[in-house]
């Protein structure tokens, strides 16, 4: 059965106006759920319902005909920033993906809660990237193109911005801290020893507390070249040319020296003995040159499962150790 009701011309206008008025309100409580008046979003974790504080796309640097959004950073900054008074150690992530792809959001399922749950503020950033497509001849390749120093010099500048501001987001600038994996782990490890980069803005190595360096053999870039298979040597001329004296200026490991303020570093190594061997021996430098630096050996994982395990409940290989080596515990 259905009942009709019918309102005098009048009251239905009025009606009409009500609802459409609660429906406006409705859509405008939509767009606002999570938003704060600093600009940032309250977001979760769908893993381990970890809270937090993003502030999404901010610009480190400005330049002039670039994609703004490969020179911006992502900050997540636990719930309790605004009502803590000890400020919290940062750590930047700098993405991998062969100097020529890859993102400020990718593979952050576990990192994310991983640092949050500790009090610590989480930093992506993006950076130039070499062309995508690599001419199998390197002849060919464009010489304008975006390759060696500009990935680091991108990073250096990001750690600038972050040094400068992350007061305003709760952060300690005397721990600030830097984790990448593959060609992001090569970038650490580079700013992390060539002072050159930082100097640029002011600051020295002492300003980074800590480096971890997730799977890579791009510390000796002559050494990686001459045992990588032919895809993963387009990598490396696409992102560092061909000439040999740039290639030893590339590589960390002559960049490692005594009396520097050079930071601790954590290395993940994984692959043949031949691969391991390059990690090796740049720990070894390290330590000789009086530096604090802890090898892990992750030889159960695959490249990627090496990224995807850091945070990951079901790790036992990486993240304690991570955890010790930052203090988390």
């Amino acid at each position: 059965m259905k009942i009709y009701i019918k309102f005098p011309t009048q009251q239905k206008k009025e009606l009409q106006i009500v609802l459409y008025s609660l429906f406006m309100l409705i859509l405008f409580l939509g767009s606002c759920k999570g938003k704060e008046n600093n600009g940032s979003e309250t977001s979760s974790n769908s893993n381990t319902n970890v809270e937090y504080n993003l502030y999404s796309d901010i610009q480190y640097e400005n330049i002039q005909g670039v994609d703004p959004d490969l020179t911006s950073l992502d900050i997540y900054a636990p719930k309790t920033t605004k009502e803590s008074n000890n400020p919290f150690p940062v750590m930047i992530w700098v993405h991998g993906g062969g100097w020529k792809t890859g993102d400020k959001t990718n593979n952050l399922e576990y990192k994310i809660p991983l640092f949050i749950s500790a009090n610590w503020i989480f930093v992506s950033v993006n950076y130039r990237l070499s062309p995508s497509d690599i001419p199998s001849d390197p002849d060919k390749l464009d010489p304008n193109r975006i390759k060696y120093p500009i990935h680091e010099e991108d990073v250096a500048a990001a750690i600038a911005w972050v040094n400068s501001h992350i007061s305003e987001y709760g952060g300690n600038p005397d721990n600030i801290n830097l984790m990448g994996h593959s060609a992001g782990a090569a970038i650490v490890a580079l700013v992390s020893t060539d002072e050159s980069f930082l100097n640029k803005y002011g600051l020295n190595l002492k300003v980074i507390k800590r480096a971890i360096c997730l799977d890579t053999a791009a510390y000796d870039i002559p050494a990686a070249y001459e045992i990588a298979p032919d895809w993963l040597k387009k990598l490396y001329y696409n992102a560092f040319g061909t000439d040999s004296a740039i290639w030893q200026k590339a590589s960390a490991i002559n960049h490692v020296e005594a009396g520097k303020g050079i930071p601790a570093f954590f290395v993940v190594t994984r692959g043949d003995q031949n691969r391991m061997s390059i990690s090796e021996n740049f720990v070894k430098k390290l330590q000789e040159a009086g530096v604090e630096a802890k090898l892990i050996y992750a030889t159960e994982y695959s490249h990627s499962e090496v990224n995807d395990a850091i945070g990951n409940p079901s790790d036992t290989i990486i993240t304690l150790e991570l955890e010790k080596f930052l203090g988390m515990e």
